[in-house]
């Protein structure tokens, strides 16, 4: 019975890594030529806030600062280049809003 918890925390462990390693294998094989692949999450920004009128940018941030999808549906998961990841981490007060055409060339939507 000791045994037990360390063995399923062990196949636990194993099947994240390994999703893990599928999501990064497929974020490094379509972005690894640009740097290292960042998971981003992203809100759309429409013109005049508007749903109906043309998708203007996007507000990206670090995964790590987004809620599920499931609690938050308006949060976008990405997988994007070290570029877009750069521009998110610049310390300028629109530095997370990216253009909405940049982001359907450095980013790929997960949801």
């Amino acid at each position: 019975m000791k045994l037990l918890t360390p063995v399923t925390v062990l196949l636990f462990s194993i099947t994240g890594r390994v999703y893990g390693s599928e999501f990064d294998d497929w974020c490094g094989l379509h972005f690894g030529y640009v740097q290292k692949p960042w998971a981003l999450c992203g809100r759309a920004k429409y013109l005049n806030d508007d749903p109906t009128q043309e998708l203007s940018n996007w507000d990206l941030q670090p995964q790590t600062g987004c809620k599920p999808v499931r609690i938050d549906p308006d949060a976008i998961p990405f997988c994007c280049s070290g570029w877009a990841n750069d521009q998110v981490k610049k310390p300028s007060q629109n530095a997370n809003t990216i253009d909405a055409g940049r982001v359907d060339i450095e980013c790929h939507r997960l949801a």
